[in-house]
């Protein structure tokens, strides 16, 4: 009897003192994480200090969350406008990638590719779609790559560069097999949507304080102008990304989401719209208004019944009145990029399609290597008023880029799968009539924005911009396997 009581009071003493000292333990090891962590960021460089960062707190969020693919997918949603890298093997090369490039999206990718054949091996029988309709173009554009290469001046950039392509196309390839279920399509949009309105965010604080609000060592840019960058380095940059997703907040605010969510969507919409305004770019403003004519033509053509016709009537008045208080100011602005003196911005693109159409007369089945554009140009300089007066960028033509660097094979190649997600999303769009359809228009007008403002601007064909393009079709193609029955969260 003794022994026993004893043994009770030995046990209630532990406890007690269990319950002093757990919370002293996680205090001290929060104090000594945060000594750790203020260490990484004085001796190590930012960027690489972030990426330790990361690597530490990413498995303790997944362990809280409870999903790790869930919560790995929302990262790498987050990664997309967001660019933390580090570059192996650094070259002095503009226009395309300098180095090998390892971010954070691709390291959340790779995770997410680790999980996923963890269960492939789990369950024999999971079923791995290899999508044809987009693989067998999506191989010809990164052979003509391959093929460019072995003529390039420069094939080292030529292969860091295909490598990229190489990338995206995993992208493509885990979305359109793992996105299986409307409420994965609504998770994704939902993130892409929250991503915007951090952008829109930043937009409006940039225009107000003429700061970047954002750190460089995440991408972020270095000082602010006269145009807002959001939380990227060049403002075409913010400017795609923008035309990217903004036909997504505005599509999706017509589908059968509840009248909150309407109205959060044309509240993130007025902010990624005003802050499009304030990047002053002609090109961003003509390509998202064709997107958006896309999405109204779309979006008009699934409304039945009047009372639809007066919602979506009264759901664009109300976006009026919200840009509204913009209106006096950007009218002058309107006027200024429109009517004015842009000091020679439009007359400087005919001599860089003069020195591309050199460029492809010459060279005109393999190009002169993907990547290596910029490396040759000079070469092929017959103009009046010479590149080094004008831009040390490439053309400011996505297809004439392309023809010049692979050749018309390569161009052929990047037309044909550009063809091929169109006419998948085309299918989605007659097809479908919950909130997929509307996902899926927003994102074919996104893509649409693209291909309008890349005749008139640069980005190389394994940029981010680009992810954006495999990013969407994943998703188009995963749609295109969701059964109706597949499709459990009610239509408001």
């Amino acid at each position: 009897m003794f022994n026993s009581s004893y043994k009770i009071r030995m046990i209630t003493a532990a406890v007690e003192r269990y319950k002093i000292r757990v919370p002293l333990l996680i205090l001290m090891g929060g104090i000594t994480f945060g000594f750790f962590m203020v260490s990484f960021f004085m001796f190590l460089p930012s960027t690489f200090a972030t990426f330790f960062t990361a690597a530490m707190l990413v498995p303790l969020a997944i362990v809280i969350m409870g999903d790790a693919k869930r919560f790995l997918l929302a990262i790498l949603i987050i990664c997309l406008p967001v660019t933390v890298t580090i570059t192996l093997g650094k070259t002095e090369h503009i226009s395309g990638a300098a180095g090998y490039m390892v971010s954070v999206f691709d390291v959340v990718l790779g995770a997410l590719y680790l999980i996923w054949m963890i269960e492939i091996f789990r369950k024999k029988n999971l079923r791995v779609n290899f999508f044809p309709q987009i693989s067998i173009p999506a191989f010809f554009l990164i052979l003509t790559g391959a093929l460019s290469m072995v003529f390039a001046r420069f094939p080292y950039l030529s292969q860091i560069e295909t490598i990229e392509v190489v990338k995206m196309y995993f992208c493509f390839f885990y979305l359109a097999n793992n996105i299986k279920s409307k409420t994965d399509v609504q998770f994704v949009v939902f993130f892409l949507l929250l991503g915007l309105a951090f952008e829109g965010v930043l937009g409006f604080a940039q225009r107000r304080y003429s700061e970047p609000f954002f750190p460089s060592a995440l991408g972020g840019p270095q000082r602010i102008e006269d145009r807002v960058l959001g939380s990227w380095r060049s403002f075409s940059d913010f400017v795609w990304y923008l035309t990217f997703v903004l036909p997504i907040a505005l599509s999706v605010m017509f589908s059968g989401i509840g009248l909150a969510y309407k109205f959060l969507c044309g509240f993130i919409f007025f902010l990624g719209s005003g802050s499009l305004m304030w990047t002053i770019s002609r090109g961003g403003w003509i390509s998202f208004a064709v997107a958006a004519l896309f999405v109204g033509l779309c979006v008009f053509s699934k409304i039945r019944g009047k009372s639809g016709l007066i919602k979506t009537f009264g759901w664009i008045m109300t976006v009026m009145i919200f840009i509204s208080p913009l209106y006096p100011r950007l009218t002058t602005k309107f006027y200024v990029r429109f009517g004015g003196e842009d000091r020679g911005s439009a007359e400087s693109r005919v001599p860089q399609f003069e020195v591309a159409y050199n460029i492809i007369k010459d060279n005109p089945i393999v190009g002169v290597g993907i990547n290596n554009y910029t490396k040759v140009m000079y070469d092929y300089d017959t103009t009046e008023e010479g590149l080094d007066t004008i831009s040390q960028h490439a053309v400011h033509n996505i297809f004439l880029h392309i023809a010049a660097e692979m050749g018309v094979f390569g161009l052929a190649a990047f037309i044909w799968l550009i063809s091929a997600i169109l006419a998948e999303g085309m299918k989605c769009i007659i097809s479908n009539d919950d909130f997929t359809a509307y996902a899926v228009i927003g994102m074919v007008a996104g893509i649409i924005a693209f291909l309008v403002h890349g005749l008139v601007d640069t980005a190389s064909l394994g940029s981010k911009l680009y992810m954006f393009i495999w990013f969407f079709a994943g998703i188009i193609f995963a749609v295109r396997k969701i059964k109706p029955a597949a499709n459990l969260a009610p239509e408001k």
